[in-house]
């Protein structure tokens, strides 16, 4: 038999021993690690020479699957960034799965996978490769934005 919870209805909710929660009978709350995971903001910073690239990598933890949000970055120049993940463990070969561009005056964006986080497993690597577009050396800056379970 459904509820017909109707504008206005208070709810009330009740401990163990069905003693209604208020100011002298709080509910509890405790802190602790987070039952879905460790997050993980893996920074690079990197100086790249003209017409060079450079790489920044982030292995999964062992016995973790990283679910890979995103890979936010900025450059003092024009560059590509390049989101790839390594086919296997140690195996040093690589699939790309996101692609940006920095033009110049436009120094900073974002890989999102938005609602579809990336899934790597335990020991594979996520690698950031960064390439110098410009006439010029570059600072380039990313960020490895996930969740491991």
């Amino acid at each position: 038999m459904g509820t017909d919870f109707k504008s206005g209805q208070k709810v009330r909710l009740h401990d163990e021993d069905n003693t209604p929660y208020s100011a002298t009978n709080p509910v509890p709350v405790s802190v602790g690690e987070s039952e879905f995971g460790i997050e993980v903001h893996n920074y690079d910073d990197t100086d790249v020479t003209k017409d060079t690239s450079e790489d920044h990598d982030y292995t999964v933890t062992a016995l973790k699957t990283l679910f890979l949000n995103r890979v936010i970055f900025s450059s003092s120049a024009r560059s590509r960034i390049d989101v790839q993940i390594e086919t296997a463990v140690g195996s040093d070969t690589y699939n790309t799965i996101g692609t940006a561009h920095i033009k110049a005056g436009n120094n900073h964006g974002a890989v999102d996978f938005g609602n579809r986080p990336k899934r790597v497993a335990a020991g594979v690597k996520v690698r950031v490769k960064k390439y110098n577009q410009d006439n010029q050396d570059a600072a380039i800056y990313d960020t490895i934005v996930g969740l491991e379970l």
